[in-house]
């Protein structure tokens, strides 16, 4: 599975090699907390891969100073996660 990385989480456009480098930390990693953490950059279901077009908003969403944690479901594999979002978009 690859990792999207979206820019606009990020505040700044990361270059290729910064992304390699954030793909590469994310796939070497044993600690659960870090991959958790390099997770909320992806666009993709973790369980299938499927695009975040894809996938179904759950409620309820839940405020959490600028940013919101939010439920998704997959339209393919029905795996439910969460993912944080900024407020402002």
């Amino acid at each position: 599975m690859s990792i999207q990385i979206n820019p606009k989480a990020l505040g700044f456009t990361p270059t290729p090699s910064e992304i390699q480098i954030a793909r590469e930390v994310w796939a070497q990693t044993p600690n659960p907390t870090v991959k958790m953490m390099l997770s909320q950059f992806s666009d993709e279901c973790p369980i299938c891969g499927l695009g975040a077009r894809n996938w179904r908003l759950l409620p309820p969403i839940k405020p959490m100073g600028s940013y919101h944690i939010v439920k998704y479901q997959c339209k393919r594999c029905q795996a439910v996660f969460k993912k944080l979002e900024d407020a402002d978009e």
